[in-house]
């Protein structure tokens, strides 16, 4: 019960902090109401934990810390607990106070710090991979942002005919959008999908 409820609260705090990045920009343009913003982040946050959040969890044991790590199980759970408890709180506290945040270093720092207090095995081979895509992440999400304003400035914002051109493009965009959001859970291996047939899908998508 106090797992589920510190867990309740981690999502919560969570869905407050990153809601805003997803859909800020729509509501603030009026494009769609806050209500319906709400309604479609929580429907599609809950289909992502449902396909690709057992390989995001995994990742954590893969790259910081195992399961089998631990004395035992009891350990292994009071952890995790511990874990969620205070990421939840600090991902509060911090949208609250509107500072900057990342849920999935709060997540990597908690399970690295029981490792470290417990007498775990830290798998800190792993640190140096684990923050170069900290590093590369944003910088690559900015290039690829800038390379997209360029683009659709020049050929449809800029344009006689933007609202004409915004219209064909939007469509466009979505479908590439969805297209690599259903490459990457079929990259995940959810346990769902077979593996043998995810190269038909990704010949299926991109066609």
């Amino acid at each position: 019960v106090v797992a589920a409820i510190a867990a309740f609260i981690f999502l919560w705090s969570i869905a407050a902090n990153d809601l805003a990045n997803a859909v800020g920009t729509a509501v603030s343009s009026k494009g769609i109401s806050l209500r319906s913003a709400i309604l479609i982040a929580s429907f599609f946050e809950f289909l992502g934990a449902i396909l690709i959040g057992t390989e995001y969890s995994s990742s954590v044991g893969h790259y910081v810390v195992s399961h089998e790590d631990f004395k035992s199980d009891y350990d292994f759970v009071l952890g995790m607990l511990a874990v969620l408890i205070s990421s939840g709180f600090w991902v509060f506290l911090a949208t609250y106070l509107g500072l900057p945040v990342s849920s999935t270093h709060i997540l990597f720092a908690g399970v690295t710090g029981i490792g470290l207090v417990g007498d775990s095995k830290i798998k800190s081979n792993n640190f140096p991979l684990l923050f170069l895509g900290w590093i590369a992440s944003p910088i690559i999400g900015a290039i690829l942002g800038y390379i997209i304003h360029i683009l659709l400035f020049k050929f449809s914002l800029s344009h006689t005919q933007c609202e004409k051109r915004t219209k064909h493009a939007a469509p466009v965009i979505m479908s590439i959008v969805i297209a690599v959001s259903i490459v990457l859970i079929l990259m995940g291996g959810h346990h769902t999908i077979n593996t043998d047939l995810k190269a038909p899908y990704y010949a299926l998508i991109f066609f």
